[in-house]
């Protein structure tokens, strides 16, 4: 996360006079290079997210159309470190689409 990463800090007010409070949130873009995914498995792919904290809830969404290939979840599996699990359901090697990815952060 950067310095020029957008933070939301407020109160929401929900049903009932029920409250929830947001803290710690964070959208930002990281290029990133995948490689080739072999037909019909899964594999993590670790790249350097400077910021990130075990325990950050993140959500990733990628530059284009990933047709077959998906990024079926993401992680902070060290600190500043990414792992995201790409599963590949064809019958042939696929590489994700690299470039710009916008992440969302939650700590």
């Amino acid at each position: 996360m950067t310095a020029s990463s957008p933070n939301i800090a407020q109160q929401l007010n929900l049903q009932n006079g029920l409250q929830a409070f947001t803290t710690g949130i964070s959208l930002t873009q990281l290029n990133i290079t995948h490689t080739s995914v072999a037909a019909n498995t899964s594999v993590e792919h670790s790249v350097v997210m400077p910021g990130l904290q075990t325990g950050d809830w993140v959500e990733i969404t990628p530059p284009g159309l990933t047709s077959g290939v998906t990024i079926a979840n993401a992680r902070c599996s060290a600190p500043n470190t990414l792992q995201m699990q790409i599963v590949n359901s064809t019958a042939g090697a696929l590489t994700p689409p690299s470039g710009i990815h916008a992440i969302l952060v939650v700590r």
